[in-house]
């Protein structure tokens, strides 16, 4: 309990809360302090065992310190059943049947003055007793339900709906006692959250619990579908469940075969092995069976998966359509524009071709002209430095004559009538 009340250990503070109550005229703050301490240590607790309902007669054992029991608890509840934060449990059912607007009537107007005429004649006659509902920790209880409920759908077509068994094994740490739960799933239901409803299986019958999908405002009745899906996955637990014990039934004629073999009894030990066949062969059916069981249901989530994503493309359509008339896209249009848009780029090019050309100067010699000219320069370089190269070609020659040296003085007629001597010839190049 320390835990849940800081002040457990202080004995002076606990001895003081343990007391009873004075009236409240004579220290109205110090009756108001005990009273918020009680209130809170009574909702804490039952908050910290998970439990929304109680019985009067069991509420100060939960209390008792020392040995000791409060003697203020009857106060705590009436004023707490004054405020509404408690409600006897059948009083509680009752105003889930007729509802807030009729049950609010009853229980701020003519209970406040009956409660108020039982109060004048003694303390003996407003004795509470019976089982009690904390109304807030109720409605909490109500939300961890249905998300307990919601988590494990993992298909809106063939989670959403439950067998009362499967509810309260998937509640059992939310609710741990069945009249509990009994409550939080009547007040649902008020809230139109989920339904209850009961199916004739065979002989029996059977209530099945159905749940509003997410984002729904309330839960749509349970239909013949719903019923048909119930009946899919009653049938694949069961199926799966028999085949699990047949696989251990099996084992153990074979640990049985093999016991009797050990021990010399070779027809019990057949036998044995005989019993295991049939069940092998009994399990190949109901795996058949399942196998089809869980096709259908495979079925009909593949059915609520293409739903949605037909539901998405019309959607989807629906807004593209929006769109195109909203902007006034369309094709014509569209084509207009890119030939604006071409129309502008070629002009554009025009523009910067003319732009990259620059003014035109009259005096300006083409370019057609200038590259003549310089071809011609370069056909006469080309030619003198042919005549050059044959030029030194001719001098090599001449050195290869061996010619005596020019004389440096002015020669002399020679009076010698011989004839001269005939030069050789200057070979040709």
């Amino acid at each position: 309990m320390e835990n849940i009340i800081d002040q457990w250990n202080d004995n002076d503070f606990m001895g003081l809360m343990f007391s009873g109550f004075r009236k409240k005229e004579v220290n109205p703050k110090g009756w108001n302090q005990k009273m918020k301490f009680w209130i809170g240590a009574i909702e804490s607790t039952m908050r910290h065992s998970n439990q929304f309902v109680f019985d009067v007669k069991d509420l100060p054992l939960k209390f008792k310190r020392d040995g000791k029991s409060p003697l203020c608890l009857q106060t705590v509840l009436q004023e707490m059943l004054r405020q509404g934060k408690i409600l006897p449990s059948d009083e509680y059912q009752s105003k889930m049947q007729q509802g807030w607007v009729s049950w609010g009537y009853n229980s701020f107007v003519k209970k406040p003055i009956s409660w108020g005429l039982s109060s004048l004649m003694g303390p003996a006659a407003t004795t509470l007793q019976g089982q009690f509902v904390l109304v807030d920790l109720a409605k909490g209880k109500c939300e961890d339900v249905l998300q307990h409920l919601r988590s494990s759908s993992e298909h809106q077509e063939t989670d959403d709906i439950f067998n009362m068994t499967r509810v309260k094994d998937l509640c059992r740490d939310v609710c741990e006692d069945g009249e509990s739960l009994k409550l939080v799933l009547k007040q649902l239901q008020q809230q139109n959250k989920l339904v209850i409803s009961i199916i004739q299986e065979r002989k029996d019958k059977e209530a099945i619990v159905k749940i509003a999908k997410e984002g729904e405002r309330s839960v749509s009745p349970v239909s013949e579908v719903d019923k048909g899906i119930l009946r899919l996955q009653n049938t694949e637990t069961k199926l799966e469940e028999e085949i699990e014990t047949l696989s251990k039934d099996m084992e153990r004629c074979r640990t049985d075969a093999k016991f009797y073999l050990g021990k010399g009894l070779r027809n019990s030990a057949k036998n044995a092995l005989r019993r295991k066949k049939q069940m092998e062969n009994l399990m190949i059916k109901r795996e058949n069976a399942l196998q089809n069981v869980q096709s259908l249901i495979e079925k009909i989530r593949e059915a609520e998966s293409q739903k949605m994503i037909l539901d998405a493309y019309e959607a989807g359509t629906t807004a593209f359509k929006h769109t195109t008339a909203k902007h006034n896209l369309s094709v014509e249009r569209i084509d207009d524009v890119m030939d604006e848009l071409q129309e502008m780029n070629d002009t554009q090019a025009d523009i910067t071709e003319a732009i990259s050309r620059g003014p035109t100067d009259p005096n300006e010699v083409s370019v057609t002209e200038l590259e003549e000219e310089l071809a011609e320069l370069i056909a006469n370089d080309d030619k003198e430095n042919d005549f050059a190269k044959e030029l030194d070609e001719l001098g090599d020659a001449n050195k290869s004559l061996n010619l005596p040296d020019v004389p440096a003085f002015e020669p002399i007629p020679s009076r010698d009538t011989a004839k001269p001597q005939r030069l050789p010839d200057i070979p040709s190049f």
